[in-house]
Parts: C-alpha cells; structure tokens; sequence
C-alpha cells in the first residue's frame, strides 16, 4: 500500500466531553480511529493556542471556523480599533477647530507635511474598508453556518463591499424571485445591510481625504478680542440731523470750492469722488452696483459707498456706505497694532472682525424720483396736473399696496419761475408727514422739448423722496491684502441681496437673523443744505483734470449740485440746451460708438437724480460726528484710546466716569488666514458623519461579537469557498453552468453550510438534504468545534 504518514491532533474540547483523534491517509483510502479518551480535568483556556502543524505533512489540519476563544475575539476587534482611534483623532481636530498654521507659500515643510496627510487618509480609508469587509463577512458565516443560508449570488460577499458594479447584476435583483418567505425575509435584509456597508465603504475614502486635511481658511484666533475706546460729544447714529456741530465748532461747511473739500468730516466732502465715479461709460442700470471709494486721513484704510437702481421703471435706488467714525476707529487700531501697542501672537495674515455684541450701523438710503416733462401744462393747470413726491414704502411698518398712498404734492414755489434753461434745487421737510419719510428735494432742469417740427425750451420737474435708515452690520479688515473696510452688505452679492430684501419686506424688513433696519431718520432742509453747499471761488482748468471742457464750467455761487448737472448740459437745435449726462459722458470720454444712436429720454434723467441724490446724501449722513471727535480731547482718534489684549470674550466692567462721559467701546475679534480643522461646511459636515456612521457601527458590532461569544476567520476568500464546495456533494441544481449562469432562478439557488456525518462541513446547496437536516439530526455548524477530518466526497484524477 505504499508508505502512510499519520497525525495525532491534540484534544480541544473543556469540560467531561470525550473526543476521538482521527489518523488520515494522505491518499484519502484508510482512516484508522483511535479509542477516545477524556480530559475532564482539562480546561479549554489552557489551548487557546493550536498545536503548530507538521511542516512535513501535505494535508490540511482541523481548525475551528466559529471560535469562541477570548483570544480570537480580541484579535477580531483590533481589525476595528485601529481605524476607530483615527477617526477619534479626526472628529477630535475638526470639532475643537484646531489651528494647524498660517498660510505661507514659503513654508515648503508644511506643504510637504499637509501632502503627506493624502497618504495618511488613504490608510485611514484601507483600515475603515477592511473593518467594513470583516463585519460583512461575519454576518455572511453567521447566515450560511448558523441561520438558513444566503443565495448563491452573495458568497464571497464582502468580497463585493465597495463595488457598485454589484447593483447592476441580474444576480443582484434576483432576491425579488424568492419564493420561500422566511428565507426571502432573511435574505433581503441582509442585502439592504450589504447595500448600506457598500455605500459606506465607497464614501469613506473621500471621507477621510476631506475630513483629514485642514481647510484653508479663516480662522478665530481663540481668546483673543480687542477693545477700542474713544470719546465723543453727539451720538453716533443720530436719528434726527437737525443740529449743525460744525458750527458750534467754527467750522463752515456750507461754502467749500470743488476741487478740494476740506476738511474730510464736511457731510459734502465725498461729492467730488461721487460725481468722478457717476462720470463714467457704464450706463445706469438695475442690479449693476456703482461704487465710489473714500480713504480716511492716514491712507490705512477705505470704505465703499454702493448705489444701485431698484426697480428700472420709477428710478427707485438704494445706498449704503460705511460711517467714518468705524472707519477711523479700524485705521487706529490697525496703526497701534504696527506700532507695537498690542500684544499679539505672531500671524502672517490677520483680520478684524467686530464681536457679534458691538453694534456698528452704516446708513441705508433710499430715492425714489418722478419726472415731469411739460412745465408750462403743470404751471397753468396745477389743480389737475400738480407734480407729487413719489411714495416709498416703509420697511418697518406693514402697508397694504391697495391703501399706499400716492405721495405728497409739491409746493409750486419750489418749480415756478421763468428760467427754462438753467437748474433749480429746493429742500423740502417730508418729515412732518406721519414720519413717513426723511426729506424732499425738487429738481429743475432744462429740456428740449420736440413737437413735431419744433423744438421748444422747456423744463423737467424731478420731485424725490429719501428715505434714510441706519441698518445694523458688521465689519471685516484684512489690512494684508487689501485697504477696503468689507462689512456684509459690502459685496456685489450681498448689496443685490439687500436690495431684494428692501422690494419684499413689505414692513417687516429682516435680512437675516442679525440684522435690524432703524425707523426713518429726520432730516432737517437746513441740514440737508450742508451736503450741497455753495461754491464761491472760480474754477480753473486744473479743477477737472482734463474731465470737463472748462467751457462747460458753471456761474459763481451756484451749489455744487447745480454744478454737477450744469457740467451734464448739452446744446439742442434752435439753441436750446437739455440735461443729458449720456451725451456729454459720450463727448468727454469720445465714445459715440457704445450705445449707437440710442435716445435720449425723461426717465433717463429721472434715473441718474435717483443714484446721484443717494450717493451724496448717503456720504453725508456717514461723515456725520467726525468733527466732534477730531476735535475732541484727543488731538487724533486712537492717541489716547484703550487697546489691550483680553483674555476671554466677555466685556471688562466699565467705571461710572467713563459711562458719564460718553465713552464708546468697540469689540473686535482676531481671525487669521492658514490651515485648520473645522466642521465649518457642508462638505466637511458630511465627510465627519460618514465617518462617525462607521465608527457607531465597529462599536456596535464589537459589542456584538462580545455578547454572541464568537467570530470566525473562515471563509474570507473565494478560494476557500471553492476549496469547501469541493469537498462537498455535487447537485444537480448546477447543471450546465460549466461556461457560466444565466438563469434567475440559478442565482437564487439556497446555499449552507452543515455538518457531515464523518465529522466535517459541506455546501449543500437548494433543497438538497433538507430532509435529512430536519429529520435526521444534521446539525448545523457548532461554535467552538474544530472541523477538517470529514472524509472526500469526490477525487480529481490527474
């Protein structure tokens, strides 16, 4: 018979159980068994470990596919711990917002080391996927050895976690076509769970690239908040502009000359900038902002003024702009910052940004403008065809558009008069009507006037109405990259935004959880006079800076206004003249060519007041109180202000003088631009609860393997799948699938794994001994039960 090599496993069962020790043939032809003996003093913890096999022998040793050793287990739940601690780790970092440095493009060390975190979430990515694999292929034993088996298209099941090919195979869609309802149950939970681990397992990668690399970003400096002082004499956001603080401080700033205004804090002092910006070749149109930019007397800093048109039909425009007293109180605390005032940590790119409890407001304007073309018709008959200051709709009290009024009339001495070709400008209090409005303003200008073949000098009557507010925001200073002061309605998306806010607040304004919208401000005609103050010395050509022919240059003591729309006159035929601001930026910037032969209209006029009125008066609601604190006790702001570094958020205790003495303390908060973790975005958001999904579910299942008392490391791979399947009995349910499946109903085929009469495991597959199962005892696979000494059931010859 040839020579025959034996061997002898050791026992392996606790308690009083007996066992037999089998001897195999290699060439599979004798058993020989050996009388059994008992071990009941022995315990099962004395073998944890396997007896090493006989590196001579050609035959597989007996294991155990279901252990229940604590050993196994534990070495079961270190697959899961691993990826667990990095994803502590990670979810650690983002929601402590830790800072990881400062943005530099010269720090080649950091840039290497933030590349080497792609390496380190790729092997985040394996651990996580592995984990994923191991729990699915747990639960695909515990349903063919334990429960009543899977179909035979999910062996090898967490083989295919992470594939998306899986959901469009036929196999896949075959559970549909189960007919046994315990088993079809079973089985489509188990592929939901497949679904879900696949989904799991495909997200993880990006998941852990997103969520273990810093963001760059802007980032809270923790701890760090600075406090500004300063002192001022008038409030800072007036609601009634009836007082002239100029003059008790014998300051006049009702006659200026327009090449210089001086100094800055005049309410008229940004007229000159204002009127620059209106003089260029983009056309006024709606939602295209026009920006005017102011910078403060030390050149550190600048803010914007925004205007844009509303609605394009009835010239309805809205403003905003930045105070200056903010503004002033920024370049200070940037200057004593470079000073050396503050201490500070060393960060290559800082922002201010003003704490949510410090409120900072800017004023929001409102014009909206009629016109009126033929001035002799209104004259004769102003019963029936009396010019009315258009109504604008509150933002703080709710109205009904069927009871709106239609405005207020305007007085007939503010149009009257026999000069059709020159301007005229009149204040008028709108106020006094129910608080409804700011002010008033009614504007003649010249217009020629074509009816059929003539052409008569005629006037056009623009009464507007303002409506001025102050609106609550907040403010953000880069000083590394740019001089701009940006607030968050300084932006072309952010403004446009406001401006829809504005059309359908209907009373009720709110543009967003922080903000608040003020009641309309009071502003006095006399006041309003300071924005527009009369010019009293002659021009020179070096007043226009080659702009404006100095032909065009208007009368002495004419307002700087009128001025501006005298410099907008163009001639007409029988010499007639008409304001036209299109026609004469055409002939300063000699640019006929950008609108063609495009005419020239009333409402054109009505448009360019709207913006220009709201430029103007908006920059001179802004500068208000400048002169009080300039002139203050302080020959400068910030000489003799409070900066310090604090060390928590919450605002120092004021002293009573301070209170008494009109003190103004402004928070700021410190943010630096540079890497950092932060679940800040959506993205990152949703990467950091994918990874948390996985974590909930290792957790869970260690949890699980601890309470069942098992784990296995059977089974893994398809080669052993196919090494098991060839040790078992063939069926007649695979018939012809020797080039492959192409039936439903072969997918579908149940597939288990039991116990064999000799002592080993087998498939057995559909309802192949599935009497004998029920019937006969056939047991299914034992937990702790070394198996591997079943007898061959078929032999390949070679």
């Amino acid at each position: 018979m040839g020579k025959k090599h034996f061997n002898v496993f050791a026992p392996f069962r606790a308690a009083s159980h007996s066992i037999q020790e089998w001897v195999v043939d290699i060439n599979f032809k004798r058993v020989v068994v050996f009388p059994a003996m008992s071990f009941a003093k022995w315990s099962r913890a004395k073998f944890q470990g396997r007896k090493p096999p006989d590196k001579h022998s050609t035959v597989e040793h007996p294991k155990i596919p279901l252990d229940d050793g604590c050993r196994s287990i534990w070495i079961n739940c270190m697959l899961h711990l691993s990826p667990l601690a990095i994803t502590t780790i990670i979810v650690y970092l983002n929601l402590a917002f830790t800072y990881w440095g400062d943005a530099s493009v010269e720090d080649t060390w950091r840039n290497n080391l933030l590349n080497m975190l792609q390496f380190a979430a790729k092997v985040h990515e394996l651990c996580v996927g592995a984990s994923i694999a191991a729990i699915v292929a747990h639960f695909t034993v515990l349903m063919l050895c334990r429960r009543n088996g899977l179909p035979f298209w999910l062996l090898g099941a967490d083989i295919q976690v992470g594939s998306f090919n899986l959901f469009f195979k036929r196999s896949f869609w075959s559970i549909w076509g189960l007919q046994r309802h315990g088993f079809k149950l079973d089985v489509i939970s188990f592929t939901l769970f497949l679904v879900f681990c696949s989904l799991l397992a495909a997200f993880s990668g990006p998941s852990s690239a997103i969520a273990i690399h810093p963001n760059l970003d802007w980032w809270q400096v923790k701890n760090v908040t600075l406090d500004f002082e300063y002192q001022t004499k008038v409030e800072i956001w007036p609601m009634n502009l009836v007082d002239d603080s100029t003059v008790r401080l014998n300051i006049n700033c009702t006659k200026t000359i327009y090449a210089s205004l001086d100094p800055i804090y005049c309410p008229a002092s940004g007229l000159n900038q204002v009127t620059l910006n209106l003089m260029s070749i983009n056309p006024i149109l709606p939602r295209n902002p026009l920006n005017a930019t102011f910078d403060d007397l030390s050149g550190q800093t600048s803010r914007l003024l925004t205007s844009s048109l509303l609605e394009e039909e009835n010239a309805h425009s809205y403003s905003s702009s930045l105070s200056l007293v903010p503004q002033m109180v920024m370049a200070e605390l940037w200057l004593d910052i470079t000073a050396g005032m503050f201490r500070h940590p060393a960060i290559s790119q800082p922002k201010f940004v003003t704490h949510p409890k410090t409120l900072i407001k800017k004023p929001l304007v409102q014009v909206k403008c009629n016109v009126y073309e033929n001035y002799n018709s209104i004259v004769s008959s102003p019963a029936t065809s009396q010019p009315i200051f258009p109504f604008i709709p509150s933002l703080t009290s709710p109205h009904s558009k069927e009871l709106e009024p239609q405005g207020y009339p305007v007085p007939s001495y503010t149009f009257t008069g026999p000069d059709h070709d020159g301007y005229s400008l009149y204040w008028v209090n709108l106020y006094e009507n129910n608080c409804t409005a700011s002010l008033g303003i009614v504007i003649k200008v010249p217009y020629a006037r074509h009816d059929s073949n003539t052409v008569t000098q005629d006037s056009l009557i623009v009464p507007c109405t303002f409506d001025a507010r102050w609106i609550s925001t907040q403010l953000s200073f880069d000083p590394t990259s740019t001089s701009v002061i940006n607030d968050k309605f300084s932006d072309a998306g952010a403004f446009s935004k406001l401006g829809q806010h504005i059309l359908k607040s209907n009373g009720t304004f709110a543009a967003d959880s922080g903000t608040s919208v003020s009641e309309v401000i009071n502003i006095d005609p006399e006041w309003a006079k300071l924005v527009n103050p009369i010019d009293l010395l002659p021009f020179t050509a070096g007043d226009f800076n080659g702009t404006i022919p100095i032909s065009k240059a208007p009368p002495y003591n004419t307002t700087m206004l009128e001025e501006t729309l005298q410099l907008l006159t163009t001639p007409d035929s029988n010499d007639t003249v008409s304001f036209n601001y299109l026609q004469a930026i055409y002939e300063t910037q000699n640019a006929t060519s950008l609108w063609g032969n495009r005419t020239y209209e009333p409402a054109d006029t009505q448009k360019f007041l709207s913006i220009l009125l709201g430029m103007v008066m908006t920059d001179g609601i802004a500068r208000y109180g400048m002169a009080e604190i300039i002139t203050s006790d302080h020959a400068i702001l910030g000489y003799h202000t409070t900066l310090r570094n604090s060390d928590s958020s919450s605002s120092p205790v004021e002293t009573p003088a301070r209170a008494s003495d009109n003190w103004h303390k402004w928070r700021f908060v410190v943010w630096r631009r540079g890497y950092s973790y932060g679940a800040r975005d959506i993205t990152t958001k949703l990467a950091l609860s994918v990874l948390i999904t996985h974590a909930a579910l290792a957790i869970g299942f260690m949890i699980y393997l601890w309470v069942s008392g098992w784990t296995t490391n059977s089974w893994t791979t398809i080669g052993e799948l196919v090494a098991l399947a060839l040790r078992s009995k063939s069926t007649e349910k695979f018939r012809g699938t020797d080039a492959g499946i192409g039936r439903q109903e072969t997918w579908t085929q149940n597939v288990r794994i039991r116990e064999m009469d000799e002592g080993g495991l087998e498939m057995r597959f559909g309802f192949d001994g599935e009497v004998e199962e029920r019937g006969m005892g056939v047991e299914k696979v034992a937990v702790g039960r070394k198996y591997g000494a079943g007898e061959v059931k078929k032999q390949i010859v070679v």
